[in-house]
């Protein structure tokens, strides 16, 4: 059975329940009392796709938020093929900082990396739209989640935007399920195009077919339409 790596970073604000999200995840229930993340942990999780018999495994690297390590996060995004950038519903200002999380991962994840927005603690918010027990001005900056906002920030940067709770599990699934089909989707497409160079380069009398691109290592995943073998460690396949 072909087991397929995916090599993920989880980055945002600190607060912004990160690792809460990992956990819930990858181990079906968040922790109590999670301290803040120093550096960067690890988690993973071995899945079946679904209508299919091949096998993927999301490495998944929960970076630190804190401002002090920030010029270590570039190190943990190298090769990575999927991301979520993570937000706090319950304070504006960790929507404000997503442009620059997200400028990062463009600039040193692997340039066909699937980012995702998770605007989390959604079970924080009142069916209003502001924040449960938060005053205009408060906690929840300026009255409380935008939702609007966030939505503006995912169009900006075209990435998915879903809202998670990492205390019920709300979205969870979904945020990194979707995730996976979008890092299986973008790696069969650069693979294809890296073929579809190759391709022309051999008939133009090349030097037979070779492409200096990525997407060279990439393992084609029958009726997944792609996969990826870019994670570093392999250790769970």
């Amino acid at each position: 059975m072909v087991c397929t790596d995916i090599k993920s970073v989880v980055v945002g604000e600190a607060g912004a329940g990160k690792t809460s999200l990992s956990a819930h995840f990858c181990l079906g229930q968040a922790p109590d009392n999670p301290a803040s993340t120093v550096g960067a942990s690890f988690l993973q999780k071995r899945m079946n796709l679904p209508d299919s018999d091949e096998e993927v495994c999301l490495q998944i690297w929960d970076t630190a938020g804190q401002e002090r390590f920030r010029a270590l996060a570039p190190m943990y995004y190298r090769g990575a093929k999927a991301a979520v950038v993570v937000c706090d519903c319950t304070n504006m200002e960790s929507f404000r900082r997503v442009a620059s999380w997200i400028e990062d991962l463009q600039s040193f994840a692997d340039e066909n990396c699937a980012i995702s927005l998770a605007a989390n603690k959604i079970d924080k918010v009142a069916s209003s739209g502001e924040v449960e027990g938060s005053e205009e001005g408060g906690e929840g900056g300026e009255g409380g989640f935008d939702m609007a906002e966030a939505e503006e920030i995912a169009r900006k940067y075209n990435v998915p935007l879903h809202t998670t709770s990492a205390f019920t599990g709300e979205g969870v699934e979904d945020l990194f399920m979707s995730l996976i089909a979008n890092a299986l989707g973008n790696s069969s497409a650069a693979a294809e195009a890296a073929a579809a160079v190759a391709a022309v380069a051999s008939s133009n009398g090349g030097d037979g077919g070779r492409s200096d691109g990525e997407g060279g290592g990439t393992i084609r995943l029958e009726g997944v339409g792609g996969g990826v073998n870019g994670g570093e460690g392999g250790g769970c396949c």
